[in-house]
């Protein structure tokens, strides 16, 4: 199972990360998270691990032009949306790819089916006063049932103690990782991501991917 590190905040983690296992990471460009990185450390980031792993940009009800120039200077793979976003907004054809995050509320749940282009759905858990990052679980027996809507990434409070129960129940394609695996805000654990990622990649609930591309099937969700 693929495992994204989230909230990288310096290239020394990014680095400690991959070499970890990580098949994906992220940074976040919303000001209010204690992971908020700025595009010029995020290019150094980037920069840094050219080639070596794909970069999710995490965004929250950012203008959609703004976050793609934005991803587009700095060479990012994925778009992560986790606001309260228009989807007739973000269907521009210069867009990466998008992973659209949701809570396990009724309301962020009746509007999963208007982002039918997404790449990727992510399940993250609820906190009326974060969008990301949040700390705390998804509801897994609702998460559990969203894998018909194509690739899965289970996010939401996840750490070592956890992960194997929350996998099972759920199923998803990948894992997003950041707080779990963190000495304090922003700042990784080298002991706790190479756990984490080892633990993850004993499951395995499908052959789709949501890192690599295959096939030249960038922008199809299916």
């Amino acid at each position: 199972m693929e495992v994204k590190i989230c909230g990288i905040t310096n290239l020394d983690d990014a680095l400690r990360a991959v070499e970890s296992g990580a098949d994906a990471l992220g940074l976040v460009f919303y000001p209010k998270s204690p992971r908020f990185v700025l595009p010029e450390d995020a290019a150094r980031i980037v920069e840094g691990l050219r080639g070596m792993v794909p970069f999710v940009g995490v965004f929250v009800n950012e203008d959609p032009q703004r976050a793609i120039l934005l991803a587009k200077s700095l060479g990012l793979d994925f778009i992560q949306l986790h606001g309260h976003e228009n989807p007739e907004e973000w269907k521009v054809k210069e867009a990466p790819p998008l992973i659209k995050a949701t809570r396990t509320t009724e309301e962020e749940l009746s509007t999963l089916g208007n982002w039918s282009s997404a790449w990727a759905i992510l399940v993250d858990g609820f906190d009326p006063t974060a969008h990301s990052s949040t700390g705390r679980p998804a509801d897994w027996s609702v998460a559990s049932t969203l894998g018909s809507l194509g690739r899965l990434i289970l996010a939401g409070g996840l750490h070592e103690g956890n992960l194997l129960e929350a996998a099972r129940i759920v199923r998803p394609h990948a894992v997003d990782v950041s707080g779990g695996v963190e000495a304090s805000p922003g700042k990784k654990d080298t002991r706790k991501m190479k756990r984490f990622i080892e633990l993850a990649k004993t499951l395995c609930f499908g052959e789709r991917s949501v890192f690599r591309f295959q096939g030249g099937q960038k922008n199809e969700r299916a």
